[in-house]
């Protein structure tokens, strides 16, 4: 290998999670409660503030136990008895709103097994198991909610067509947001923060859309996809996604793919990682456009054991790294912009069949596009200057295989 330092990093199944939640409830929240307040209006962490329906106007919070609906004619009959505007229908939808629920030794809000449409909106559950889980699910709506303290914060198990808006979740034991395998969900301006594993998690689930949500300072991956595919990842931002006391073994990315295809990231914001900005391990035919990569400890881009993705108009700088290749072929590289990193600006290592056209490459501590091994790549209208060391570097392991062609002059 052309340098050593090479990290890898942990590709198995996930570890186990620490099962007792973290119960740092306000002593003022708990006092209200216990002394039979009715009516409060709590901040994001539990303080008293003021809660706002989607119209902007002040609605009344009170306390209630958890919810759990198992079943289309259970969730009518509960709604009946407990106030719950609307019939389940599209154009009517129930309505749970504006509870604080303490989830102590429960799920904040379990609904299982209904394709009623529904709306959870403004609604407080700290210091349970799930604050909100889906199971079995269609036409879900969960919006504004505010999720802290619970072991995992929005769980959706085989749940298909549902809609998170506006959500923020912290400080779970686990994720902020899971799905597992569940399909075609939308989840837009989520904020999700100070969870111990990964902000948002993908397992087994395709076919999602993920737009403007901020997800940071997670102890794990900010977005992790694994056996995803063909899910849309559009406007996130993920930064200052690191580790704390967790096992070496865990990944820090900004966003995380592993076994996971046809998927498309296009104008995320990747910085202040504790790893890569966006690593791709084990992931075919995805699409990276307009992405921009920054200050990660790591690469801004990587891939290992990867083929046929396509990366064009990329920006990736400020990284030890810029974009990185490992054991992948048949990817193009297209158009991106490569600059002021600490070490080289592209580096390809043991890739066959990678082609490098039209990219800008400037300013890198080191070497602009290297190439440690590999055959029958493809260099076409790079733009490469200012960089430390030259202006173009093969290494001898690349210079004695044939087939590497830089812009017209054959290494052989």
């Amino acid at each position: 290998m052309g340098r050593a330092r090479m990290v890898e990093k942990y590709m198995g199944h996930r570890s186990p999670k620490n099962p007792v939640g973290r119960w740092g409830v306000s002593l003022l929240l708990v006092g209200l409660l216990l002394f039979g307040v009715a009516r409060i209006y709590p901040d994001k962490d539990g303080s008293p503030s003021a809660l706002l329906d989607r119209e902007g106007t002040l609605y009344g919070a009170s306390s209630h136990a958890p919810i759990y609906i198992d079943g289309n004619a259970d969730f009518t009959n509960q709604a009946s008895s407990e106030g719950w505007p609307g019939d389940g229908s599209k154009a009517n939808p129930y309505i749970i709103k504006g509870y604080i629920i303490d989830a102590t030794n429960n799920d904040g809000i379990e609904i299982r097994n209904t394709n009623l449409y529904f709306i959870i909106e403004n609604v407080t559950v700290y210091g349970g198991w799930d604050g909100i889980k889906l199971y079995n699910v269609t036409n879900g709506n969960l919006t504004g909610n505010t999720l802290y303290d619970n072991i995992n914060g929005i769980s959706l198990w085989i749940s298909v067509n549902n809609t998170l808006t506006g959500n923020t979740i912290h400080n779970s034991d686990d994720d902020g947001i899971g799905l597992h395998q569940s399909a075609n969900n939308t989840l837009t301006g989520n904020t999700v923060y100070n969870n111990f594993d990964d902000g948002i998690y993908l397992y087994q689930s395709d076919g999602n859309t993920l737009t403007n949500n901020t997800v940071h300072n997670n102890n794990g991956d900010g977005i992790s996809l694994r056996k995803s595919n063909n899910n849309t990842l559009i406007d996130n931002t993920a930064y200052k996604n690191t580790y704390d006391e967790s096992p070496s073994s865990f990944t820090f990315e900004g966003i995380y793919l592993e076994e996971s295809n046809n998927n498309i990231l296009t104008s995320n914001i990747v910085h202040n990682n504790a790893y890569d900005g966006i690593y791709l391990y084990q992931s075919d035919g995805n699409t990276l456009t307009g992405n921009i990569a920054y200050n990660n400890t790591y690469s801004g881009i990587s891939l290992k054991n990867s083929i046929n993705n396509l990366l064009t108009s990329n920006t990736a700088h400020n990284n030890e790294d810029g974009i990185v290749l490992y054991e992948s072929a048949n990817n193009s590289l297209t158009s991106n912009t490569v600059y002021n990193n600490n070490y080289w600006g592209i580096y390809l290592d043991s890739g066959n069949n990678n082609i490098l056209m039209d990219n800008t490459i400037y300013n890198n501590l080191e070497t602009g596009i290297f190439l440690d091994s590999g055959n029958n790549n493809m260099l076409m209208g790079n733009t490469i200057y200012a960089n430390n060391d030259c202006l173009l570097y093969t290494s001898d392991a690349a210079d004695e295989l044939d087939g590497v062609d830089l812009g017209g002059r054959r290494i052989i």
